[in-house]
């Protein structure tokens, strides 16, 4: 049972607070919410700014690709913008696999309690296979980002979970 007076809970709720405070404080100064029109004005460097964009909404976990999306197809055409929003969302969910798996565990190890650390690894052992990881994807198909985050906490091997990963990306830009 939850109490609301225990040290875990608050340790939790002060986390989550200067997590989103960072977050929020990076997107506005990394200026990622007026990206498309960063993208439209940056000429032959237009596709690079696109993948690195969209590469930067993944890894910055609550901005927002969708306006990405809908520019690259008239800034580009079909293929390429495909080709482009492909490579920036592999680069981004590769990143976010990566800072989680060098950095992740050090990381909440200082900012949760033992026993949400033990809570967490027990929530995680089910996506840390790859089955349970294309599930999660599928299921979460909203939250990619959160769950490749969630992926590199796990034993998951890096192969399985980019497989995984470029399957459903290609899925995702086609529809």
């Amino acid at each position: 049972m939850l109490h609301l007076k225990t040290k875990e809970f608050w340790q939790g709720v002060v986390s989550l607070f200067v997590l989103i405070l960072v977050i929020a404080i990076g997107s506005r100064l990394l200026g990622l919410n007026n990206a498309d029109a960063y993208i439209q004005n940056a000429g032959v460097f237009a596709p690079l700014l696109l993948i690195v964009v969209k590469a930067a909404v993944i890894v910055v976990a609550p901005l927002t690709g969708q306006s990405v999306y809908l520019l690259a197809a008239p800034l580009f055409g079909p293929v390429e913008a495909f080709v482009y929003l492909f490579i920036g969302d592999i680069l981004g969910f590769v990143l976010t696999f990566a800072i989680s798996r060098l950095l992740g565990r050090r990381i909440l190890k200082k900012v949760l309690s033992d026993y949400q650390f033990t809570r967490m690894d027990e929530l995680l052992g089910h996506v840390g296979t790859w089955r349970g990881f294309a599930v999660a994807r599928a299921v979460l198909l909203g939250f990619a980002d959160i769950t490749s985050y969630a992926a590199g906490l796990t034993k998951i091997p890096f192969w399985q979970y980019i497989l995984i990963t470029a399957g459903m990306v290609a899925v995702n830009i086609t529809f």
